[in-house]
């Protein structure tokens, strides 16, 4: 009862922290304290709260103990003895090492050379490419010689037997009995609930995605219309090469996710945003799936024999409590306003659902031994590397990982080192030809990175202004302090959304701080290790060390470490209720999350589109009224202070034809406007060419375009016949 006592104590604190900063607790008084003291007060809080309760949470092997249940009744006389008797799925897996079922016989394996060969195919394929693409510069034959390097280093971690063709298998000896036994019914009974809640769980992600998709958020950034425009530079056929670079430096092959989207759904607003609302669904699936793989029953330390397998029962209960951080991690980042956003808008997301992938089969690798797990890995890194910048933190995040497993966890590399190898040249391969084009091209690799580096003399010299001192050292405080309190007090900085709220709402924000003090008191487990690095990396490279932070756009990659700590919290606490009072408290618990999960959900939804439902800047406006009128009307716009050929506008008014007219166009230079269909739009500072339209092209429809709180944006005047 102490250790619920003290996580009692810890969550108070928590949330009391949480209270203070949202000034809803006793806000007379604390409204007063200058925010320096606020933050103060708030972190010694949450600082003792994260030690509380990462000293009374369950260590993991607590966690994974069994729960007593009533024993069982004595057996009548006349009754054989039932602990005698063996079920027929236990009688499944007997035959070799309890548990351990021998190998295929049936599959004939093929002759052991033609792995290497088809590995050094790869190399000789990618090497060629890589030469040509030197030599002559990209064409077709180099981008079928890199896709073939890549297809044949996939093919050759498969094994064929005859004309099938099947997985590559573990090394037999690295297997836990724990996978080779057999599943009792009720163990596929778990197992069904949970894929049931799985499948669930992604389509209220793809609806909360999806639903109203052109709608919110109504407004446009420019960034995101420079991306649809370069995307649609591709899908038209304008851009050509591959490998390069496009706006802003950022790898062409970024922009392919949205040109394909936008060729299968429409090349249009729609269509560009499908992309992210494909991408935020399946960053949600794997994160699911890496954490189910972090927390796992992990390897023994010496290879499991058929005299000394690991306990099934063991291995069935980690696997259990795997699951619930999975289910929780997912829903959470399913119902995050911040994530929904970026997965409702192009370009942000793009690098996530490739880098979570990435890092689950890198993590399965690891503890499974699988080759092909390695190879997809690093093929899928290579590609989500050639996205957004912030996927550039994923190498470092694997890189650190590695260096710990090496200090703590030398069974994860223990028999990997030819996987780890193949992970290697997997990268390589995938990365081709952008290897030379970046060598030959630095500034395009490092423009970016050190336009927002936090020391680059022109974002110094900006913070100093923007934080009002002449001192780095306060500079460099202010920017850790912001990093630090993201997820709880400051807001973004950037522009793509503007929702005045911390990264993580009131209600899981705390937790966030828990599940910290559970990770790092647990940290030589490979899951708990991973959550933070993974967030300690991204908040000190992604913003502290960045201009404006925090600036969301480059941290949306944090979210699916914060909510894996946030459920590896809340696991920890269902786990003690459980310990301490049974399945029937267990099944409440239950109960109370997924009513306490919908609640959270809702009131995140209502936040999201409240500020996003009527936020466009007039750019948008312009370009979203011209988006809903027919394509074959022209649009002229007299320019000043905005333009036609604006980005925002450019996007959304495609395929129309538009016409900038000049500041000072009066009588016939009215008539370039080509009609008879055509819409004129009139700033405010040019209401006074109304009544000359009016005059010289009667007929039309005037109709005034107003911001929320009734400030004119512009007026349309519109000529349909």
């Amino acid at each position: 009862m102490l250790r619920l006592l003290l996580t009692i104590i810890a969550l108070a604190m928590a949330y009391t922290a949480q209270l203070l900063l949202d000034g809803k607790f006793l806000s007379q008084w604390v409204g007063r304290w200058e925010r320096n003291l606020l933050l103060s007060v708030a972190g010694a809080l949450y600082l003792v709260a994260m030690v509380i309760f990462g000293l009374a949470a369950l260590s993991p092997a607590e966690v994974a103990a069994r729960i007593r249940t009533p024993r069982r009744p004595p057996s009548r006389r006349d009754e054989p003895d039932a602990r005698i008797i063996r079920p027929a799925w236990h009688h499944a897996g007997a035959g070799v090492g309890a548990g351990l079922r021998p190998a295929p016989t049936a599959l004939t394996p093929a002759p052991a050379v033609i792995r290497p060969l088809l590995m050094l195919a790869a190399v000789g394929l990618g090497l060629a490419a890589v030469v040509i693409f030197c030599g002559r510069g990209e064409n077709v034959t180099v981008r079928c010689l890199w896709l073939s390097s890549l297809a044949v280093l996939l093919i050759s971690q498969f094994r064929w037997s005859g004309s099938r063709v099947v997985r590559q298998p573990r090394d037999p000896a690295a297997m836990r009995p724990a996978d080779r036994t057999p599943k009792r019914p009720r163990d596929k009974q778990a197992r069904v609930i949970e894929l049931v809640t799985l499948a669930l769980i992604l389509a209220v992600a793809f609806g909360l995605r999806f639903y109203r998709l052109e709608a919110f958020p109504h407004d446009l950034d420019g960034d995101v219309a420079s991306h649809g425009l370069e995307a649609r530079k591709l899908l038209e056929g304008q851009q050509a090469r591959l490998f390069g670079t496009m706006w802003a430096e950022i790898p062409t092959m970024g922009f392919v996710p949205a040109a394909l989207s936008m060729g299968l759904f429409g090349n249009n607003l729609f269509g560009l945003y499908m992309a992210s609302v494909i991408e935020g669904t399946l960053t949600v699936l794997g994160l699911y799936l890496l954490a189910r793989e972090l927390f796992r029953p992990s390897p023994p330390a010496s290879r499991p024999t058929p005299l000394a397998p690991r306990p099934p029962q063991h291995a069935t209960s980690i696997t259990h409590h795997a699951s619930r951080i999975a289910t929780l991690a997912a829903a959470l980042l399913t119902i995050s306003y911040v994530h929904i956003h970026f997965s409702r808008i192009t370009e942000y997301i793009d690098p996530w659902p490739f880098a979570l992938f990435s890092l689950y089969f890198l993590v399965r690798g690891l503890q499974r031994h699988e080759r092909l797990a390695f190879v997809a890995s690093g093929l899928l890194m290579a590609i989500g590397f050639n996205m957004y910048y912030s996927a550039r933190i994923v190498p470092v995040i694997i890189l650190v990982f590695l260096g710990y497993a090496w200090l703590w966890r030398r069974d994860l590399l223990r028999g990997n080192g030819g996987g780890l190898a193949l992970f290697g040249l997997a990268v390589l391969l995938g990365l081709g030809p952008m290897i030379p084009f970046f060598i030959s091209h630095p500034y395009s690799f490092l423009s970016r990175s050190q336009d927002v580096f936090l020391f680059h003399p022109a974002v110094i010299k900006h913070l100093m202004g923007v934080y009002h001192t002449t001192s780095v050292g306060v500079v460099v405080r202010e920017q850790i302090k912001r990093s630090l309190f993201m997820f709880h007090y400051f807001i973004d900085t950037s522009t793509q959304f503007g929702l005045a709220r911390p990264m993580l709402d009131s209600f899981t924000s705390p937790l966030l701080v828990l599940g910290m003090g559970v990770a790092l008191r647990h940290f030589r487990q490979a899951g708990h290790a991973l959550a933070v690095i993974w967030l300690l990396l991204i908040l000190l490279i992604g913003s502290a060390l960045t201009n404006n932070a925090p600036f969301w756009p480059r941290l949306v990659g944090i979210l699916p470490a914060a909510v894996l700590l946030v459920a590896l919290a809340v696991e920890r606490i269902w786990a003690l209720v459980e310990r301490l009072w049974g399945k029937t408290a267990s099944a409440l618990v239950a109960f109370v999350l997924v009513v306490g999960l919908i609640f959270v959900g809702l009131h995140n939804w209502q936040l999201y589109t409240r500020a996003v439902e009527n936020n466009a800047r007039p750019a948008a406006r312009i370009g979203r009224y011209l988006y809903g009128l027919d394509p074959e009307i022209n649009a002229c716009m007299i320019s000043e202070p905005w333009q036609l050929r604006m980005r925002e506008i450019a996007f959304l008014a495609h395929p129309r034809a538009t016409y900038d007219l000049p500041a000072d166009a009066h009588g016939a230079a009215l008539d370039a406007c080509p009609g008879p269909r055509r819409v004129f739009i009139l700033t405010a500072n040019h209401l006074d060419v109304l009544p000359e339209l009016q005059a010289r092209y009667p007929g039309g429809l005037t109709q005034e375009h107003h911001e929320p709180y009734d400030p004119l944006v512009f007026v349309s005047y519109l000529l349909e016949q």
